[in-house]
């Protein structure tokens, strides 16, 4: 079993996302999840989990994505979050 842990655990402690990655593998972390929204970031933070992760070699199991309104009653609703569920993939 590996044990993995998001990286959003570090944002809500006020550090940054290279911080994060970092201090998840230097504790002994196996795996990293990531919690970014493509729609929020930009090209820099991008860059930024992808240098970080390059360094450490932990590998990103997941990107968390919250697309609840696929299921939402309104079709204007449900294609924006297929194109946020869009952008999520491309992220990956």
């Amino acid at each position: 079993m590996k044990l993995g842990l998001i990286n959003s655990a570090w944002a809500q402690a006020g550090k940054d996302t290279a911080y994060g990655i970092r201090m998840t593998r230097e504790i002994g972390f196996d795996t990293i999840d990531i919690f970014a929204d493509p729609l929020d970031i930009d090209i820099e933070e991008r860059r930024r989990i992808k240098r970080e992760w390059g360094r450490g070699g932990l590998p990103i199991v997941s990107i968390a994505c919250v697309a609840v309104g696929l299921i939402d009653f309104n079709p204007s609703v449900q294609r924006f979050h297929l194109q946020r569920c869009r952008a999520y993939l491309f992220l990956a």
